[in-house]
């Protein structure tokens, strides 16, 4: 704001910008993102219920946000050429299933880790697939909402001794 009314006196729309008389706080710096600890990862594993171990594993393996890893179904992981695809994440109401991902960017086709793999196929054959295809489901086989997800992680992270304020989002740096 400060910037356009800096512009507006400089092309004289207005006399006096109103926005000179006030002091501007120095910018917060957010904390750096800090990756798990590598030995932490078998403990929080261990700390989740075994169906949700596969969130864990694809944000390790992958890099994928939360969203997508929660929207992620069956038909957007081609296993004969080891590559999936991401073009949709899970949304945070409850009316919708699937919504846009957050930049252009982020429409994208990664590689699909052998190991991976492997472990996809063995949630997929122990616990099925739920609503139109989803590997990460709930109770009863439905969708798991981002808040749910949230949750679980965070309470495993602080059994672990983690600080508040750390989540999903971390297994993100971890994989960086």
């Amino acid at each position: 704001m400060a910037t356009i009314l800096k512009k507006a006196v400089k092309n004289r729309y207005l006399a006096v910008n109103p926005c000179e008389q006030v002091a501007r706080k120095t910018p917060h710096r957010k904390q750096k993102a800090k990756p798990l600890a590598l030995e932490l990862i078998p403990q929080l594993l261990q700390s989740v219920g075994a169906k949700f171990r596969i969130v864990i594993w694809i944000g390790l393996y992958t890099g994928m946000r939360p969203g997508e890893i929660l929207g992620l179904t069956i038909d957007r992981i081609d296993f004969n050429k080891g590559l999936i695809r991401i073009d949709r994440q899970i949304v945070r109401d409850s009316r919708a299933l699937f919504g846009k991902l957050k930049t252009a960017a982020s429409y994208r086709t990664i590689p699909l880790h052998p190991e991976l793999a492997v472990l996809i196929r063995e949630h997929v054959t122990l616990y099925g697939t739920g609503p139109q295809g989803l590997i990460v489901t709930g109770r009863g086989g439905r969708e798991l909402r981002y808040r749910s997800a949230r949750l679980i992680f965070a309470n495993a992270a602080r059994s672990l001794g983690l600080p508040a304020g750390v989540g999903l989002h971390v297994l993100r740096h971890t994989f960086v």
